[in-house]
């Protein structure tokens, strides 16, 4: 990101986030055409911000932060690299319907939230897919966590958000290693293990520790 402030800015100033074009890059596009974004910014006070298209972005978190890695990974899967998510639900998982003029809108789903929705590989995938019609592209390599003593997202969302990422990397589980990286934890690996792997935690609530060397390791960091 590249941000242009004006000396001048307004209090709240408004943002302006200028994208550029395809194979283009934040510093061509801030002269592109003679466009004046800048020099308006001087005199309007607002900011603009330039994205650069980024080559290697990576997303973490746990609980609602790993609800959102597993979301960041469905729906720009050309944005992200990797992602991890430390007691999460699947992709997609919360989203629940509403009888209100047949919408259908995100919010709370206790029956997910309770490890109680249960799906194919193939309709957890497809639901991932849906978030970007025909993108061919790859999407980023997933790393899962979960306590098998969760009591605020159950433990089968583990599983479930294992299903969901093997189908979409297209590997199937290859074997599990005990012991790793701690005591008590089972390293579940599909395919190589270059796509996806999930770590359970014995006994662990929905506080699983935060694994850093393990994550840049996996991210190739």
């Amino acid at each position: 990101m590249y941000i242009y402030v004006p000396t001048q800015k307004l209090e709240k100033a408004p943002i302006l986030v200028a994208i550029h074009y395809c194979n283009g890059n934040a510093q061509a596009y801030f002269t592109f055409n003679d466009n004046k974004y800048a020099t308006l910014a001087d005199s309007k006070g607002y900011i603009i911000i330039y994205p650069s298209a980024p080559s290697s972005v990576f997303a973490t978190g746990t609980g609602s932060g790993a609800m959102m890695a597993n979301v960041l990974a469905g729906a720009f899967p050309d944005i992200f690299k990797a992602v991890t998510a430390y007691c999460g639900v699947p992709d997609g998982c919360f989203y629940v319907s509403t009888a209100t003029a047949g919408m259908t809108t995100p919010g709370w789903n206790n029956d997910c939230a309770n490890g109680k929705v249960s799906k194919t590989s193939q309709a957890w995938g497809d639901q991932v897919r849906s978030y970007f019609p025909g993108y061919n592209g790859s999407y980023p390599k997933v790393m899962i966590w979960h306590g098998t003593a969760d009591n605020v997202l159950g433990y089968p969302n583990y599983a479930e958000a294992l299903k969901q990422w093997s189908y979409i990397h297209n590997v199937t589980f290859t074997k599990t290693v005990t012991n790793t990286p701690d005591s008590g934890y089972t390293k579940s690996i599909y395919g190589d293990g270059t796509k996806l792997i999930g770590f359970s935690a014995q006994g662990v609530g929905h506080n699983v520790p935060i694994h850093e060397s393990v994550e840049l390791e996996y991210y190739g960091l």
